[in-house]
């Protein structure tokens, strides 16, 4: 009777953590589409489109440095609150969670987004350099300035096994640069167990008026099985990313 009673108990806390867990991968799905990038080049803003609307936002900081910023309609009232943690936490949604920068009366629309202020203090865009240097790569699609003959840009995941630590691998001609992506998943979880169906296209090479190049990219199959698009810096912030940062959303 005391084993059953124990079994029983200990069914009932991984029942418990699974629950936990999935509720966490099924917060909200992730950003589809890429508004623009801040014009010193340190954030990105996503929007996720459902009927025609938009269902949130997210900005992401381009290094593993900043602040993870969720913009939604405020539950329960008619309104729009922006709510932002450190980068490397999990994500917050809501009033209460997390730290509220901003709240606006209204419905979230592509106009209201870009009003708010914590948006347009950021002035997001696809604003390029007036140059770009010979040695940027520009595949197929970039929006970028850079010379039509540089090599094209190709990226893929580092780590040979599960847990691993898949950084992306950026190759440009024979250079090779191994950057951190700061943040993976905002609304669900990372899907680790699928690590080998990963992939990664490169959208674009960008170069700022400031100096700073950033990685325009596509990711099939990473969170929760999804796609996300992420932008990143080739100069990524002086820290060591953790290899995990956060079970399920924010990961």
């Amino acid at each position: 009777m005391i084993f059953r009673a124990a079994l029983l108990l200990a069914i009932g806390i991984s029942i418990v953590g699974v629950e936990n867990r999935a509720e966490a991968c099924v917060r909200a799905s992730e950003a589809d589409s890429l508004v623009g990038w801040s014009a010193d080049g340190r954030y990105a803003l996503y929007t996720l489109t459902v009927d025609k609307k938009i269902d949130h936002a997210e900005i992401l900081p381009t290094s593993y440095s900043g602040y993870l910023y969720t913009i939604a309609a405020n539950e329960g009232e008619d309104g729009i609150v922006v709510v932002r943690t450190k980068v490397g936490s999990c994500a917050e949604w809501d009033e209460g969670d997390g730290e509220v920068v901003e709240k606006k009366a209204g419905k979230l629309t592509a106009k209201s987004l870009m009003s708010l202020k914590t948006v347009k203090a950021m002035k997001f865009g696809k604003v390029t350099a007036t140059t770009a240097p010979a040695t940027t790569g520009s595949p197929a699609g970039s929006t970028s300035t850079a010379a039509a003959t540089a090599p094209p840009t190709t990226a893929v995941f580092t780590g040979k096994k599960r847990y691993d630590t898949h950084n992306v691998e950026v190759t440009t001609g024979t250079s090779k640069i191994e950057l951190p992506l700061p943040v993976f998943c905002v609304g669900s979880c990372l899907a680790d167990e699928n690590w080998t169906k990963w992939s990664i296209t490169v959208d674009g090479v960008h170069s700022l008026d400031n100096g700073t190049t950033l990685y325009e990219l596509t990711m099939a199959s990473v969170c929760n099985g999804g796609t996300i698009h992420r932008v990143i810096t080739q100069t990524p912030a002086k820290i060591k990313v953790p290899k995990r940062r956060c079970m399920g959303s924010g990961q």
